[in-house]
């Protein structure tokens, strides 16, 4: 009987439930994300989802390349390349509707 009553008691134990006391706001902060190991680069863009979301202006950065050539191959290179950002950082002017522009 005993056994009984203690196995019942460990049973019951297991299922309470443990609480995390983790919020909705501490699971895109920066702090939570740089402590659960993700990179500056994805902290930087759940940065700039959260406030496109929440209709905040996000900062942009331009790169100041003081050489007029290398200015030039860097901006052709950002031209052609549709893997490189360029200047911008997920800033992208996306018109979903076709125009004329696209052929």
């Amino acid at each position: 009987m005993k056994n009984r009553i203690l196995f019942t008691m460990l049973a019951l134990s297991v299922a309470i439930p443990s609480y995390a006391y983790i919020s909705g706001s501490d699971t895109y902060s920066s702090d939570f994300l740089k402590m659960n190991g993700y990179s500056e680069t994805t902290i930087k863009m759940v940065r700039h989802e959260r406030n496109k979301a929440a209709g905040i202006p996000n900062e942009t950065s331009r790169k100041v390349i003081k050489n007029k050539f290398l200015r030039v191959l860097y901006n052709a290179y950002s031209y052609t390349d549709p893997a490189c950002e360029g200047n911008t950082f997920l800033n992208h002017d996306i018109n979903i509707e076709p125009s004329v522009n696209d052929l």
